[in-house]
């Protein structure tokens, strides 16, 4: 026994632990802290697509009926969603490069051959450019 209280060493590893676990359920566990960083600032989707909080990248919006900028590159609102113009679900484009499941046209800088545009465009110094003459018929001369 300790003291004239007559505790023993047990009654005082039992308190402590009492003490522990009422400390533990005061204060919660995990963090509830309001502050915690947001992906998304910053983040401008300037080309289109709504920016997701999860990892804070582009994404193609859940509903684009009342914003056609919802959707990414490649990407037309059809239906109040968001449909690949031209898809790539194998992850190969025949022209073009595959991103986000849609064929699009590369990076500026990054083309170097009509090939790597896609139909309707042409690779001009590095950048895809949209070809005036695709869809005109010109008589001779």
């Amino acid at each position: 026994m300790i003291g004239r209280f007559g505790f023993t060493i047990a009654h005082l590893k039992t308190l402590g632990l009492c003490l522990s676990l009422m400390l533990t359920v005061l204060t919660g566990c995990g963090d509830d802290d309001p502050s915690s960083p947001n992906l998304c600032a910053g983040v401008e989707c300037a080309d289109g697509g709504v920016c997701d909080g999860n990892t804070g990248q582009c994404v193609n919006g859940d509903n684009c009926s009342s914003d056609e900028d919802a959707c990414l590159p490649g990407y037309s609102c059809d239906s109040n969603s968001c449909e690949a113009d031209i898809p790539c679900p194998t992850g190969v484009c025949e022209r073009g490069i595959c991103q986000a499941e849609a064929c699009v046209n590369p990076p500026e800088g990054a083309c170097q051959t009509n090939q790597n545009c896609l139909a309707g465009f042409f690779c001009n110094d590095g950048t895809c450019e949209a070809d005036a003459c695709a869809d005109v018929t010109c008589d001779r001369g």
